[in-house]
């Protein structure tokens, strides 16, 4: 009895590495047939993701056809960070008329925050070729879902955020990575841009630079920082 006592005690103490079900993307609930233009679509496909809002995000992977004019613009040129699979998200455009300017992934965690405790976050980007370059992409914990049925912008203070503009041009993958203290037991993690475009800064780095801004995301890692609470 001692044995099993101290046994279960050792191994409650051991954290989790990743608390992110499907960090890269790379499990499909259902086979892509084309890419979504709904944001439901998004979460049908990719398991255990979905779309906060009725806008929506890109998934590429084994079998998921780009749209030969989206194609032509450079949609899906880019390989992934790690696998086969990645997500794209529209972070930035709303003032210059872009439909669905805001796109967010969002999936529930292994485990609910523990109050108090340190996390680090991590996840890595790429833009698309043509976009304008932006800051503030970044995590969002929520303690509830987040399920809006408009494309509205969501406007939150970020956890984690890229305070300076991300260039991250032809395929060079940057990551954006950082540390907080758990405030709340949040059972969410989203990534996007939570800010509207006044209070986001952006660059064109080419002329030919479409006035939106697009970024590829994958590999998203949430862990605890030792010393580990109960």
């Amino acid at each position: 009895a001692i044995f099993l006592l101290f046994g279960a005690s050792v191994f409650s103490q051991k954290p989790v590495v990743n608390i992110v079900p499907n960090p890269g993307f790379e499990r499909f609930a259902n086979a892509p047939i084309g890419w979504s233009y709904k944001g439901a679509v998004f979460g049908e496909v990719v398991k255990y993701w979905f779309s906060a809002t009725t806008s929506s995000p890109d998934v590429y992977g084994p079998g998921v056809h780009v749209p030969q004019d989206w194609a032509e613009k450079g949609f899906g040129k880019e390989k992934a960070h790690g696998g086969k699979s990645m997500a794209g998200l529209t972070l930035f455009g709303c003032t210059n008329g872009k439909p669905h300017c805001r796109e967010y992934v969002e999936i529930q965690l292994a485990e609910p925050l523990v109050i108090g405790q340190a996390y680090y976050v991590e996840f890595w980007t790429t833009q698309l070729e043509r976009s304008l370059q932006i800051n503030n992409l970044g995590a969002y914990f929520s303690v509830s879902e987040i399920k809006r049925t408009t494309d509205e912008v969501l406007i939150r203070d970020a956890q984690v955020k890229a305070d300076k503009i991300i260039a991250a041009p032809g395929g060079k993958w940057v990551k954006v990575s950082g540390q907080f203290f758990a405030k709340y037991e949040a059972e969410f993690i989203l990534i996007g841009n939570f800010s509207d475009d006044f209070n986001t800064e952006s660059v064109a780095p080419k002329e030919d630079c479409f006035n939106y801004a697009y970024y590829y995301v994958d590999d998203i890692l949430v862990k605890k920082i030792p010393p580990f609470l109960p």
